[in-house]
């Protein structure tokens, strides 16, 4: 069987490093797995790059489509994905002629959504986000919440073009008739694209993201401190995703909070790594040691500073099934995290940390409080890890929806 991946890059950003890892377990596992990207950040030979031409095309289009968005969707200001002008990418894929598409993230204009309906072969769709079943956004956003739950009704007094209406509709249209199957990653947007008139009458399959375990494995405590330069004598609550202090999805603000309560008693004993961001020297965060480490690219040095940690924070309002938290617990360190989105299905017993029920600052400096004065067993964590997202396991489940498109 041979199957390709279709992602905007093959490991720039969450959603390419979780389809990377599925095409190299796949890879490993046997299957004839190949990936087609815009942008190309390894060497991987089954990795194959758009010509000079598609590119070319697509960067023109993704600044024509972000021109046009930039008028149209000031209510909310997540990422937006137009996708209609054609970029000859179908052609692309039907000349490598798969048994299998499997769509990740195709956002930026890489494919339009007329194209995705000319794609030969059945079309497996991993949801990274919320745009395949949705208008342009990847997330909904107040005050615009749920709309894809109501077929995107009209809005009152809306003085702009309902782009995202327009767009939910085109798609509706346009992939009617196609062969497509949906993955989702976690229950939580599972049941999102379920309301969806676009996915309520496709199979939906819950199936998680693998890691590989033989690169994720724990590195001794003090060891990865060393080497990261951070203190032996403190608890380190670690932080960190893509623009990690900027977007207002990952919560760093609640975690602010968090910290100025946790600073009234222990700024002593704990001390704050952040990576994701402006790499910066050692600064005060409320009495906190702060150590920002910048962006880490490869997987050795994430594997070192999760290992490095006590617990990792994830204060996210909105999220699928984040790799931080896979990654995190590949190594055998608990997590906190509020009660949204997957984060359910990864922290779904008390050995792996703590869920905070309530979206509050303080709430979530007790849940990081009462995990770092726990006796965490990391061992345990790594082998539900094991179990749950291991590459066979994922590989097999996969293998299922496959033969079954």
């Amino acid at each position: 069987m041979k199957v390709l991946h279709v992602c905007y890059s093959d490991f720039d950003g969450g959603a390419a490093r979780a389809a990377n890892r599925l095409h190299q377990a796949q890879i490993n596992a046997g299957i004839d797995s190949y990936m087609l990207v815009v942008r190309k950040t390894t060497n991987d030979s089954r990795v194959i790059a758009v010509d000079k031409k598609t590119l070319l095309r697509v960067r023109v289009c993704a600044l024509l489509s972000r021109l046009l968005l930039s008028r149209l969707t000031r209510s909310n200001p997540v990422k937006h994905s137009l996708n209609v002008l054609s970029t000859g990418m179908s052609k692309l894929i039907n000349k490598l002629q798969p048994d299998v598409v499997n769509l990740h993230w195709v956002g930026d204009n890489m494919i339009s959504i007329g194209e995705i309906s000319k794609i030969n072969a059945p079309i497996v769709w991993t949801m990274h986000d919320m745009w395949a079943f949705s208008g342009c956004e990847h997330y909904d956003n107040y005050p615009e919440l749920m709309r894809y739950k109501f077929n995107y009704q009209p809005l009152r007094e809306n003085k702009l073009i309902d782009i995202n209406r327009l767009i939910f509709n085109y798609k509706k249209r346009k992939w009617a008739r196609k062969n497509i199957q949906f993955v989702s990653p976690s229950k939580w947007l599972g049941e999102c694209a379920k309301s969806t008139a676009i996915a309520a009458n496709r199979k939906i399959h819950i199936i998680q993201n693998p890691i590989d375990h033989q690169i994720y494995k724990t590195v001794d405590k003090m060891i990865a401190r060393q080497l990261f330069g951070l203190p032996k004598d403190k608890k380190i609550v670690l932080f960190g995703a893509m623009s990690s202090k900027t977007d207002i999805r990952k919560g760093y603000h609640l975690l602010d909070k968090a910290l100025l309560h946790l600073s009234t008693r222990n700024t002593s004993d704990y001390a704050l790594v952040i990576f994701g961001a402006e790499k910066k020297e050692m600064e005060l965060t409320h009495g906190f040691d702060t150590y920002n480490l910048g962006v880490l690219h490869d997987e050795l040095s994430l594997r070192v500073l999760y290992s490095a940690a006590d617990v990792y924070v994830a204060p996210s309002l909105q999220d699928n099934l984040p790799n931080t938290l896979v990654e995190s617990f590949a190594v055998g360190t608990p997590c906190v995290a509020f009660n949204i989105g997957g984060m359910p299905d990864l922290i779904s017993q008390d050995e792996m940390g703590e869920l905070v029920k309530s979206i509050d600052g303080e709430e979530l400096a007790l849940s990081i409080e009462r995990v770092l004065h726990k006796k965490n067993d990391h061992d345990f964590i790594c082998q539900i890890s094991k179990s749950n997202r291991s590459g066979e396991n994922i590989v097999n489940q996969y293998k299922s929806v496959y033969d079954h498109v």
